[in-house]
């Protein structure tokens, strides 16, 4: 097997070292993987030109260290002649649902409810970005009032006029 060196350029210079068995076969090496090109039969061993129809960076290269001839090896639905053929037919206008025709057929119904095993859950579940919910309520600003006297600053309790009544 000969070694062939390609340059191919793509945003900077990387070089691919192939070799070729005559048979329009290439072995890629591209780091510690090996990647296999097969001309006749269309295929390369990353499956991303079978996949796709569009050459991957393998099949660039051998493409080239072979006839540096491209268009015969990429799929036929990206020619320009699929394009033209895709793109010939014009739309027409549509006109508004005002002007659609009603149905005979009887309007879809909404699925029915179906209620799930378990508790149901009282309050939703949060994000995570969320704070959690606050389990005690602050006690800043409020009032305490006394039952018996009605006076502010202190509860039934602590009451000085029931201590007096006692």
């Amino acid at each position: 097997m000969s070694q062939y060196k390609q340059e191919i350029k793509q945003g900077q210079r990387c070089f691919w070292y192939m070799s070729s068995n005559g048979n329009n076969c290439f072995e890629v090496p591209r780091g510690s993987q090996r990647f296999t090109v097969d001309l006749n039969q269309m295929t390369c061993s990353c499956r991303y030109w079978q996949l796709s129809g569009i050459l991957c960076a393998h099949v660039v290269s051998a493409v080239h260290q072979h006839t540096n001839q491209l268009h015969g090896y990429v799929a036929s639905c990206y020619s320009v002649e699929a394009f033209k053929r895709t793109y010939a037919h014009c739309l027409q206008p549509v006109e508004g649902p005002q002007g659609w025709p009603e149905s005979d057929e009887p309007k879809p119904l909404a699925p029915g409810y179906v209620k799930m095993p378990g508790k149901p859950w009282k309050e939703r579940k949060r994000e995570g970005t969320e704070k959690p919910k606050a389990t005690k309520v602050s006690r800043v600003g409020t009032v305490i009032r006394c039952r018996k006297c009605k006076c502010t600053g202190h509860n039934k309790t602590t009451c000085p006029g029931n201590a007096a009544s006692g």
